[in-house]
């Protein structure tokens, strides 16, 4: 291919012209050929300079800090492992310890959890609705604001049931609600084990697939966590179920279908087949379409190879403990230990450099003023 120097003034004109190069001024002066490989070289390279990051620009991107945050609605059943918490030297330990926050229906441990089918799909899109309005922001208030306002109404049905003598208030495993009405519908944290089921309904339940979908793992918002080098942060919406097309299947991790579409689709991981394949293999996902249990640890290994470093959790199902009924006094130690996790103020938050030395220069402030008193 021959230089550009080397080719006549009519060659050069088409290579102009092909990239979209205007030369129609050098026309109008009856420039010479120098004048056309001026135009084109000096074309040539600013197009480059511009596809080509600096190497501060470059160094810039290196330093900036993205982090995947995913929020999900859990609708079913749910046993924990009440009694035998993960070692908090363990990376599982410390990841939902630190990493997940979690609101909880029933909050209080060996509690039962009230819920009705026909609700889920209306709950499931109050939370979508309320995270696609804020896109671009941190999850935290989202999530606290949703507690704050169904919480008393949560409470008030409770207390209703029990005045009622409503039957639910007379099975067992619902008298503790009843005791830990006023600590139920909040924040806590999981600190050991949780298995979920579902589709476990009695031979007489009959459920529709439009019901049926409702149950499960739904992926409801998933949004990227962005720190600067110099601590700044700010968030960019990835995925929200409510723009979503197709049906609540498509965003449930319990569907062969809907893994494979977050994976592929959503979070358009380059290398998709083998980390599904690793993921369906984990889940248990063998010729069935659908799983009728999955647990904390099996999420867990789904958030790693997924590249999800922080994760919302509305939990819907209930806190019974898989060791059977606990006293009064365990489930409060274990409530008491869980609440000291509950807020995670650096994970999820806008907690800058620039910030904290405010923060800094305040507290000593206050400090040289109670020196003097």
């Amino acid at each position: 291919m021959l230089p550009i120097s080397k080719k006549t003034i009519a060659q050069i004109q088409d290579e102009l012209t092909k990239s979209n190069i205007d030369f129609s001024d050098i026309i109008k002066r009856k420039g010479k050929k120098k004048d056309y490989v001026e135009r084109y070289v000096e074309s040539v390279y600013a197009s480059k300079k511009e596809e080509q990051p600096s190497v501060k620009e470059e160094k810039r991107e290196e330093e900036k800090r993205e982090e995947l945050i995913m929020t999900l609605v859990i609708t079913g059943h749910g046993c924990e492992d009440l009694t035998n918490n993960w070692n908090t030297e363990e990376p599982i330990g410390n990841y939902f310890r630190d990493k997940v926050r979690v609101y909880s229906s029933a909050c209080v441990p060996d509690v039962a959890s009230l819920s009705v089918i026909n609700d889920n799909r209306p709950l499931i899109y109050s939370i979508q609705n309320k995270l696609s309005a804020i896109p671009e922001n941190e999850t935290g208030p989202i999530i606290q604001d949703y507690a704050d306002e169904v919480r008393s109404k949560y409470q008030d049905t409770i207390r209703t049931l029990k005045i009622d003598g409503n039957q639910i208030a007379l099975e067992k495993g619902f008298d503790k609600i009843f005791e830990n009405v006023d600590k139920a519908s909040n924040l806590t944290t999981y600190l050991s084990n949780k298995t979920f089921y579902f589709y476990n309904v009695s031979a007489n339940e009959k459920i529709t697939p439009y019901l049926k979908e409702t149950i499960g793992i739904h992926v409801a918002d998933i949004r990227l966590k962005i720190t600067s080098e110099d601590g700044e942060v700010r968030y960019s919406h990835i995925f929200n179920a409510k723009s979503s097309k197709t049906g609540l299947s498509y965003c449930n991790l319990i569907y062969k279908d809907g893994l494979t579409n977050i994976i592929k689709n959503v979070l358009k991981m380059k290398d998709w087949k083998n980390v599904l394949k690793d993921i369906q293999k984990n889940f248990g996902f063998d010729k069935s379409q659908t799983l009728d249990h999955l647990s904390l640890e099996q999420l867990y290994y789904f958030f790693k190879l997924a590249n999800i470093e922080y994760v919302n959790i509305m939990d819907f199902t209930c806190r019974s403990c898989s060791t059977g009924r606990l006293s009064k006094a365990l489930t409060d130690t274990i409530y008491e230990k869980e609440q000291k996790y509950k807020t995670k103020p650096v994970a999820f938050g806008l907690k800058t450099k620039k910030r904290s030395h405010k923060r800094s220069n305040k507290s000593k402030r206050i400090k040289k003023i109670k020196s003097r008193k």
